[in-house]
């Protein structure tokens, strides 16, 4: 129970961030913006581009709370329709994670399908809620409401990325161990007095009800979850073999952001390839269903195992630069975990295309080289498990199986785009007033 004092508490209004100093803000991310960043014309007009620019600055003409700003700037990088540029989480520093989101968070995970919202977690202490539940309103409010509001900073490349626009909505424990975009945004949008959450739940087959579910913070979330679910795998633990019967085998990769781990994933394939090769199996799953991006060349090394011939030829990838040099006034807001990105590339190198931008001339002219194929490669049966997720690397994975019918695609549709993506060389924008990147 809390205790009531009787007497009102004073509202404690954050402080506003001054006019000049995200009108300042706006100017050095334009200004970085149009120098470097190589799609920022992919899906938008030069004129579109300047638009979004233009109601930008006149959302923030105001004084705003830090918190409405980080909303404004949200808004208008899902417009760019690239999955790689958008304010990043991971990169603020804890006292500005605190000023920005909420720390009282829903204690229910849940999968958003065809529209509705369905629990796959109760994590309250509210047993009346069960799997398979569909939420219809959070604290009154509906559903498809909260949907239309998050859909406007939901990531994802390409105009046509609806199905990883939702994916991105899910609150699933991997999600929300971290900075999933429901935790972040729901209290953005739709700030609430209090601190716990009123669910409206309609269960299959029953009558509705309202469920009054107590707050929890992140850690205790996921304390509670790995109590009643056991231990979320994470990094090498996401990658499992096995065999599902004589015949078939059961390979998941749960992430390819490898880096850092002391993983030797070519060694790990190579196992396992040999291994179904000694027991002769002749059908093969890969589940890549959750898996954004990662490494390529790990992506790569798996490929060699399961494609038909050579491959990365038939639609290669080509590696393109808005700029060969960083402006010296760009440099102080600029930073990333490779200096060689801020140095300058030079001319004689490189060649200009008919879309504007920069490209190697010894990767413009000469002939592509195909990814060689693994000794061990399977020759049985394979089936590649897929789902919104996969829309970086993993895309490129699916896709290059699809076009040389090496295997079965079963899932849902992938959330890439065949008009490429940005990545590569990721620069990290520093805000100068609010302090973010």
């Amino acid at each position: 129970m809390r205790a009531q004092t009787g007497l009102a508490q004073a509202v404690v209004r954050p402080p506003l961030l001054p006019v000049a100093q995200m009108q300042q803000d706006v100017a050095v991310l334009q200004a970085s913006l149009t120098a470097l960043h190589p799609g920022l014309y992919r899906y938008n007009s030069y004129q579109q581009v300047e638009q979004y620019f233009q109601q930008l600055r006149r959302q923030v003409s105001q004084p705003l709370p830090l918190s409405a700003f980080y909303l404004r700037l949200s808004q208008f990088t899902a417009k760019l329709h690239c999955g790689h540029t958008y304010p990043n989480p991971f990169n603020l520093s804890p006292e500005l994670r605190s000023q920005l989101f909420s720390d009282h968070l829903l204690p229910v995970y849940f999968r958003v399908c065809a529209g509705h919202w369905v629990v796959t977690h109760n994590l309250s202490a509210s047993p009346q809620l069960r799997t398979g539940d569909e939420i219809v309103a959070i604290n009154g409010i509906p559903v498809r409401r909260i949907t239309d509001s998050l859909l406007t900073v939901s990531r994802a490349d390409g105009r046509h990325g609806t199905a990883k626009l939702l994916d991105n909505l899910n609150l699933t424990p991997t999600s929300g161990a971290t900075y999933a975009l429901f935790d972040q945004y729901f209290s953005l949008f739709f700030p609430a007095s209090q601190a716990d959450f009123t669910l409206t739940v309609q269960p299959s087959g029953r009558p509705a009800f309202q469920l009054p579910v107590a707050a929890q913070a992140k850690d205790e979330r996921q304390r509670a979850f790995t109590q009643r679910f056991g231990p979320l795998p994470t990094r090498r633990a996401t990658w499992q073999y096995r065999l599902l019967d004589a015949q078939t085998a059961y390979l998941k990769i749960g992430d390819l952001a490898i880096w850092g781990w002391g993983f030797d994933a070519r060694r790990y394939l190579d196992s396992v390839f040999t291994d179904l090769e000694q027991r002769r199996c002749e059908r093969l799953v890969v589940d890549i269903r959750g898996c954004e991006g990662g490494d390529d060349a790990t992506r790569n090394v798996l490929l060699s195992y399961l494609m038909p011939h050579a491959f990365g030829c038939e639609n290669p990838t080509r590696r393109l630069l808005r700029a060969l040099s960083v402006p010296d006034s760009l440099l102080p807001y600029l930073h990333t975990w490779d200096p060689s990105f801020k140095e300058p590339k030079p001319a004689s190198l490189y060649q200009l295309t008919a879309e504007g931008l920069y490209e190697k001339r010894s990767e413009a002219t000469s002939p592509c080289q195909p990814q060689a194929l693994a000794t061990k490669r399977f020759k049985g049966h394979f089936a590649l498990l897929i789902d919104a997720a996969n829309s970086s690397t993993t895309f490129t994975l699916a896709e290059w199986v699809q076009q040389a019918r090496a295997g079965v695609l079963v899932g849902q549709p992938t959330g890439g785009t065949k008009q490429g993506l940005n990545g590569g060389s990721f620069s990290f924008y520093a805000c100068p007033a609010a302090g973010w990147k």
